[in-house]
């Protein structure tokens, strides 16, 4: 898993660019693989899927979220 919650600018590596952090809600489960960029916040009891990218929120509890880019699944 990886969480990515800082970035940098294009010409220079070694200047960092803070940015909004990641909240992850109360009993979450990150699969193998997923990876989730800065500002986003997840819900309670959300579950994301294995390899899964991870770009926006998804606020609400009970979700299954898989995919590149990561929708909600019904399943």
């Amino acid at each position: 898993m990886n969480l990515i919650s800082v970035n940098h600018r294009l010409k220079d590596y070694d200047k960092y660019i803070p940015d909004n952090p990641i909240v992850i809600g109360d009993d979450c489960w990150l699969a193998t693989g997923a990876t989730i960029l800065s500002g986003v916040q997840l819900g309670n009891h959300v579950v994301v899927g294995a390899g899964s990218v991870i770009t926006r929120s998804f606020s609400e509890n009970d979700l299954l979220v898989v995919g590149a880019p990561t929708r909600v699944s019904e399943s």
